[in-house]
C-alpha cells in the first residue's frame, strides 16, 4: 500500500489509520511503548550484535500488538517478525528511484507482459513472498 495511487480502498485504510492513530488516542499506546522499549533495551544487553534484528522485532512487534492487540513479540526470528521486515524491504527496495529499468526506457512500460520474462520471474517471486505472509493473514 506503500505507493498506492489514490481510490476507495486507500481512502478507507487512511481513514482507519487517522481515527485509530490521532493525537487524541495515541496517549493510550504509552505503556505498549514503554513495554517494547524494555524489551528491546534487554535483547540489546542479551545480544548486541543482533541490534537490527531487535529493531525490525521492536517495529514489528508494537504494530502487531496496537492494531491487532497480539501480544508482544520476544523473538527476532519470530516468523510473523521476519514476514514484516521482507515485506518491508521489498518495499523500500521498489521505491528507490532508478529500481527500475522503465524509469530509464519508458517504452518498456508498453511491452505485454507475457514477453516480460523478470516481470514473471517477479511475480513468482512476490506469489511466495504472499505465501509466507499467510502468518499475517492468520492474525487479521
Amino acid at each position: 500500500m506503500t505507493l498506492k495511487v489514490d481510490g476507495t480502498s486507500w481512502r478507507r485504510l487512511r481513514k482507519a489509520g487517522g481515527e485509530a492513530l490521532n493525537k487524541s488516542v495515541v496517549h493510550r499506546y504509552e505503556d505498549l511503548q514503554i513495554t517494547e522499549s524494555l524489551i528491546l533495551v534487554a535483547g540489546m544487553l542479551n545480544s548486541s550484535h543482533t541490534w537490527s534484528a531487535q529493531f525490525r522485532r521492536a517495529g514489528a512487534s508494537s504494530t502487531l500488538t496496537m492494531v491487532y492487540g497480539v501480544p508482544p513479540t520476544l523473538q527476532e526470528d519470530d516468523p510473523t517478525v521476519v514476514a514484516i521486515g521482507d515485506s518491508a524491504n521489498i518495499q523500500t527496495t521498489a521505491a528507490i528511484q532508478g529500481a527500475h529499468w522503465v524509469e530509464y526506457f519508458p517504452w518498456m512500460k508498453y511491452i505485454p507482459s507475457r514477453y516480460c520474462f523478470i516481470t514473471l520471474n517477479y511475480t513468482c517471486s512476490s506469489h511466495t513472498k504472499t505465501q509466507q505472509l499467510g502468518s499475517l493473514e492468520k492474525i487479521c
